[in-house]
């Protein structure tokens, strides 16, 4: 019989842990519990005499505002990433959490997932201003391009793996971008207004060539602060959002978004050659770097919008400082790489 699902961290017994671990739990600890777009607890593990198990799990699980609580039902974002745990994370070619357990239900907010507490461990998380910035990046694109490359144009999409859809379009978008014109126009350069002015005006179009391009499994949010280090290695956390589209999606958000501008200026191309180099040696044909340098500098636009409205949001989604720090380097890469007169040529604007 399939275990109940908990909808918050007081809920987990001892006994429920026993089984998604399936070790003797006999006591348990809730360390710490918070929640953004979703809900998180660390929770301590006491085990049987003579058993031994993690020392300490981090579970997800949906979030205890009920504001936010309504967001992830509407997107349906944190049952999709159970479901990812669940039934596709284990055949990925990259470093992930290790999922002990995790289940989701016929409704959009039941869902839970337990796994392994990476801080316990000893893995950390890097920063953009890490000496090893450059060795960072060249690992998150090497593991881009591996996880894009096992469901290159797959017709698994079409099979088992339907539930992975486009990306999704929400209302939420707009609004949002509407509310930081107002709140950062003002300070930030005239491409920032531009470029929002053109994604409000012409969304539905500007969203359809976001999807061109060959169809792979997308992570949706691969920024900085969804990476951790283990041993050096880099690993990916927080797949909530993705989909299925074009693996530009994730490589131009995370150069935009995540790495100092200089080192995204003298190292962009490099980078880009890397991910076609490291396509074909996982027997991928990778387009042609002029139709990936191309569709680079159009989804630079893509990590602005996430950029900004996370921004907007204020402290909700990431503390503001750390928006407002993706939002600057989006907008300069958009500035620097001519996104906006890009975006104008194929809207024939």
């Amino acid at each position: 019989m399939a275990l109940p699902i908990p909808p918050s961290p007081e809920e987990i017994t001892p006994e429920w842990l026993a089984e998604a671990l399936d070790a003797p739990v006999t006591a348990l600890e809730v360390l710490e519990a918070h929640a953004g777009t979703t809900g998180r607890a660390r929770i301590g593990v006491s085990y049987a005499d003579g058993a031994s198990g993690p020392v300490s799990v981090f579970v997800k699980l949906p979030p205890f505002d009920a504001a936010q609580r309504q967001m992830v039902e509407v997107t349906d974002m944190g049952r999709k990433e159970a479901r990812f745990y669940a039934e596709l994370a284990g055949e990925l070619p990259v470093r992930l959490p290790r999922s002990h357990h995790a289940a989701y239900g016929d409704s959009s907010s039941e869902y839970i997932m337990v796994l392994e507490d990476l801080l316990a461990i000893g893995c950390s998380l890097p920063k953009a201003s890490d000496p090893e910035a450059l060795d960072h990046a060249r690992q998150v694109v090497r593991g881009q391009a591996r996880f894009h490359a096992h469901l290159w144009q797959s017709p698994r999409f079409e099979r088992d793996l339907s539930w992975i859809l486009p990306p999704l379009r929400s209302e939420i978008g707009t609004t949002l971008i509407e509310k930081a014109l107002g709140m950062f126009g003002a300070e930030m350069p005239p491409v920032f207004t531009e470029l929002g002015r053109i994604y409000l005006d012409f969304n539905e179009a500007v969203s359809d060539l976001w999807e061109q391009g060959e169809t792979t499994l997308v992570h949706g949010d691969c920024h900085i602060g969804n990476l951790f280090l283990d041993a050096g290695q880099i690993g990916f956390l927080d797949w909530a959002v993705m989909n299925r589209g074009t693996g530009m999606r994730d490589f131009a958000y995370y150069l935009s978004n995540s790495i100092e501008t200089d080192l995204r200026r003298a190292e962009e191309k490099n980078l880009l050659e890397l991910y076609r180099r490291t396509l074909a040696q996982a027997g991928v044909a990778p387009p042609d770097f002029d139709t990936l340098w191309r569709r680079y500098r159009l989804h630079c636009p893509y990590s602005w919008v996430s950029a900004t409205v996370t921004a907007a949001m204020g402290d909700k989604w990431q503390p503001l400082q750390v928006g407002m720090a993706s939002m600057r380097r989006t907008t300069q890469a958009v500035q620097d790489l001519g996104a906006v007169d890009l975006l104008r040529e194929e809207l024939g604007l």
